[in-house]
């Protein structure tokens, strides 16, 4: 019997921990693809950056979450999740950045403006986060991929669920009301399935 994040954890015990490679990031210059997932209120955001190549690397680029001292009206700060998207794109080859867009179409205006032709929409569909959402499970699975052992992306990978029905298997929160969030987890996710995708398709 083992202790875990969610009531049912998605991926066998141990698999993601011994992929990690502590606080290791890319070189600069590096191509990489970037996932971003999350809200602006009483809720977390993830900007997740993936590289591209045989192996790909997950890799923490910002995470905001509500501190355990403030209140529910708690924002993210939108400024800054635009400034680390921007810098990341100046260290960094920066393929593309895919997200849903939901909440966040100003955001997606802003980089657009400032990186012309590089933001992908993500719906996440069950179209979309299903194949997405296996390739990431097979990979870790399969010892195909590493990651930078950040503590917070590994908490949302703890508590993340998966939800299994017709329309295939996909990620979400244990409950509709959890508090444990799991942003950082779908960012992933978005992140190396685009990184994976070769760009002529």
């Amino acid at each position: 019997n083992l202790w875990v994040s969610a009531a049912s954890a998605w991926l066998p015990d141990g698999t993601w921990a011994k992929l990690g490679k502590s606080n290791e990031l890319p070189a600069d210059g590096t191509e990489i693809v970037i996932g971003f997932d999350g809200s602006f209120n009483n809720d977390s955001t993830a900007v997740i950056g993936c590289t591209v190549g045989e192996k790909p690397h997950l890799f923490v680029i910002g995470l905001w979450e509500r501190p355990a001292n403030r209140n529910e009206d708690w924002q993210v700060p939108i400024h800054e999740v635009e400034s680390s998207i921007i810098e990341a794109a100046g260290r960094w080859n920066m393929r593309e950045i895919a997200c849903d867009p939901y909440r966040w179409a100003r955001t997606m205006e802003v980089i657009e403006a400032s990186l012309p032709g590089r933001v992908v929409e993500f719906p996440q569909s069950p179209q979309r986060m299903s194949p997405a959402t296996m390739r990431l499970y097979q990979m870790v699975v399969d010892g195909e991929l590493s990651h930078d052992a950040h503590p917070g992306l590994a908490r949302h990978i703890g508590n993340a669920s998966l939800k299994q029905d017709a329309r295939g298997s996909r990620v979400t929160k244990e409950s509709r009301f959890s508090s444990k969030k799991i942003d950082a987890c779908v960012a992933a996710i978005i992140a190396l399935d685009r990184a994976c995708w070769s760009p002529p398709q």
